[in-house]
């Protein structure tokens, strides 16, 4: 039976609703009985009830948290793992439990963190509700209100604050180790499918149609003993940065540091694991030559910073290919400077005056970093392209519309912001040509 308050007195009493079926053609009708006012009409929108989608509630709250991995239903409109987010170094996985208080509700909760393996310092349970009294087979579960963590601004739903860090009865250290927030990483992630541009302070990382942007001190590369300044765990990873994820093993030591490299790879490997939640090892070791590699896409966030002075054009412009994955960008440009003039014998003493010279200034680049070259090395149609024309003296026979020359004309144009075309493509030899100065130390033909 429906129910509803009598809005035709002023008992305010609840009375049974009584629903007629129209006959055909006819609307159906629903009424009430009042002892004051007989039969009473109830329009039969004052029957519709709210009921809670716990499922899209999972999904948007996992969402406003930013956790990491898919919402999965683990019991049927019980529970459901929302992610997991790290918290003061700590990697948590969040489950939302309904019914907690319920008869049934401990035993599906032990259930499930048994047969998953989850221990009381690895999950936080969340409930729609109150906290309830329970009595768990696993000791010390963290249980919080949703409501704590998440809050309603104009429909949408946010985070309201981080409550995640170690409790009262925890012991915590002055100052804990380890990521401050965690990237929203998707289930499945492999490191390849990762990239990560940074700065000076920051670091952005972009999976797929996701990207984000942390602070050093978020991404847990805060030097603990200096306080709000980056550590030399940062330094490293600028260093892997402008060296397209690479690290010779014959460099074993940071620049200023103590750590070994071996050390320092390891430590690297926690830090990006607690900031992405993925498993597996972002580095691999090769032999040949001894180095490690990063699995993951990693450059300078700022891109190519090589400084042309404006007025520049193609032919002040000079790429070289020092070596296998190494390229060369350098400029002519003029400069002026002090130049003290001697005069002719017997003419007086000299002067200073103004002088003028063309100089050359140039920096190397990774073909990884540039974003030529895939986190294994492999060359991506661009790069090929590139090591063609150096490797060809600034000549390259591919078709007059050529997807990847005209790519590499465009990418070339935006690094160094020279305006016109940096190729020139001749009909009767059916060839490009570069208009820079294109050159190779590396012979053979790119793989």
């Amino acid at each position: 039976m429906r129910a509803v308050v009598c809005d035709a007195c002023s008992q305010d009493h609840v009375a049974d609703v009584i629903i007629r079926q129209g006959e055909p053609g006819r609307e159906t009708q629903a009424y009430l009985r009042c002892p004051e006012a007989g039969r009473v009409p109830v329009p039969l929108e004052r029957l519709q009830r709210w009921v809670v989608d716990f499922g899209c509630l999972a999904a948007e709250a996992s969402k406003a948290l930013d956790l990491a991995g898919d919402v999965e239903e683990v019991s049927p409109g019980r529970v459901w793992v929302l992610g997991n987010r790290t918290f003061d170094g700590r990697s948590l996985t969040l489950l939302l439990v309904r019914g907690l208080g319920w008869t049934d509700g401990t035993e599906v909760l032990d259930d499930i963190l048994h047969s998953r393996g989850y221990g009381a310092q690895q999950v936080v349970i969340l409930v729609p509700g109150v906290v309830p009294s329970v009595q768990s087979s696993v000791e010390g579960l963290r249980i919080v209100p949703l409501a704590r963590l998440l809050s309603l601004d104009v429909g949408e739903m946010k985070a309201a604050s981080s409550v995640l860090g170690p409790t009262g009865r925890e012991k915590r250290s002055r100052s804990p180790a380890g990521a401050t927030a965690s990237f929203p990483t998707p289930r499945g992630t492999r490191w390849g499918d990762v990239e990560i541009g940074i700065t000076d302070f920051n670091l952005k990382v972009t999976i797929k149609d996701r990207s984000k942007v942390y602070t050093f001190i978020e991404a847990g590369f805060e030097d603990r003993r200096r306080g709000e300044v980056p550590n030399k765990l940062w330094v490293f990873l600028r260093v892997l940065a402008t060296q397209g994820g690479t690290y010779p093993v014959h460099r074993n030591r940071l620049s200023g540091g103590d750590n070994s490299l071996k050390q320092s790879i390891c430590q690297l490997r926690k830090a990006l694991r607690q900031l992405l939640n993925i498993e597996s090892s972002p580095f691999r070791y090769l032999s040949q030559p001894p180095r490690y590699e990063a699995l993951f896409r990693i450059h300078a966030g700022e891109g190519l910073s090589l400084s042309i002075p404006p007025g520049t054009n193609w032919d002040q412009v000079s790429i070289l290919e020092t070596s296998a994955g190494t390229i060369r960008i350098s400029a002519d440009h003029s400069e002026v400077f002090p130049d003290y003039v001697i005069p002719e014998e017997g003419s007086g003493a000299g002067k200073w005056q103004a002088g003028q010279r063309v100089t050359e200034q140039g920096r190397e680049y990774n073909l990884r970093a540039l974003g030529l070259a895939a986190p294994d090395g492999s060359l991506l149609p661009v790069g090929e392209a590139l090591l063609d024309v150096l490797r060809g003296n600034g000549r390259v026979s591919r078709p007059e519309r050529d997807p990847h020359m005209l790519a590499l004309g465009a990418v070339l144009g935006h690094w160094l912001q020279i305006d016109g075309p940096a190729f020139q493509f001749v009909r009767s030899k059916k060839t490009w040509v570069s208009v820079f100065e294109a050159t190779s130390q590396v012979g053979g033909r790119p793989r």
